[in-house]
């Protein structure tokens, strides 16, 4: 029998419990990439475009641009990319590339879940994965 959504309280348990848990790798959920091929005026996002990804999703009026505008083909840097789209007449290509960013993203999730040692609650805690993650100090 369901519930009246209306009627459920939710209480947040908070045990004040100071956690230091190891994360590992395996703690990390993997989001793997569809096998379907893409239409040949995209391409996956590269490695080199990363600085400069970084750099323009911190501006807000490319905030929502640049995830699909990684995935055209033409333009040897985002910012030609983003260049075509703008003086574009057509928004097929950028509809094509926002289609390929939401079906084709993937790799480590920034969200992991731990349990608390104390109380068993699952807690998220939200992490910053970027090119210092993968070298050791």
């Amino acid at each position: 029998e369901m519930e009246d959504p209306r009627t459920i309280d939710f209480i947040e348990n908070d045990c004040h419990h100071h956690n230091k848990v190891e994360v590992k790798f395996e703690d990390f959920s993997i989001k793997f990439m569809k096998e379907d091929p893409l239409d040949p005026r995209l391409d996956y996002p590269r490695a080199m475009h990363m600085v400069e990804y970084v750099g323009l999703r911190e501006e807000n009026r490319y905030k929502k641009l640049i995830g699909p505008v990684r995935y055209i083909k033409e333009g040897q840097t985002l910012h030609a990319k983003l260049t075509l789209v703008m003086e574009s007449d057509s928004m097929e290509l950028f509809d094509l590339a926002a289609r390929a960013n939401f079906e084709y993203e993937h790799g480590i999730l920034q969200r992991v879940y731990k349990s608390c040692e104390r109380c068993g609650i699952d807690h998220a805690f939200d992490v910053a994965i970027d090119a210092h993650s993968f070298f050791m100090e």
